[in-house]
């Protein structure tokens, strides 16, 4: 598996609507054609953005998971 992007964000509950800041993010586009490149990284961030908007419980399942491998406190 290859992960093209990570992003770090925060989110403003008192908003309304909740806002999602990026604090910081990398992607990796030199898989895609210079052409694709601005595209493809706009829809990176949006589609994060749109995730974490849709988060409003906190952090996923898979995170919440991931946070309890290997020990038997969760």
């Amino acid at each position: 598996m290859k992960v093209y992007s990570i992003a770090l964000l925060s989110v403003n509950q008192a908003a309304s609507p909740p806002q999602a800041t990026a604090l910081g993010s990398a992607q990796d586009l030199s898989s895609f054609s210079f052409y694709q490149r601005g595209s493809v990284g706009e829809f990176m961030t949006f589609f994060t953005k749109v995730y974490m908007h849709g988060q409003r419980n906190g952090p996923s399942g898979l995170t919440r998971n991931l946070d309890c491998r290997g020990t038997n406190t969760c």
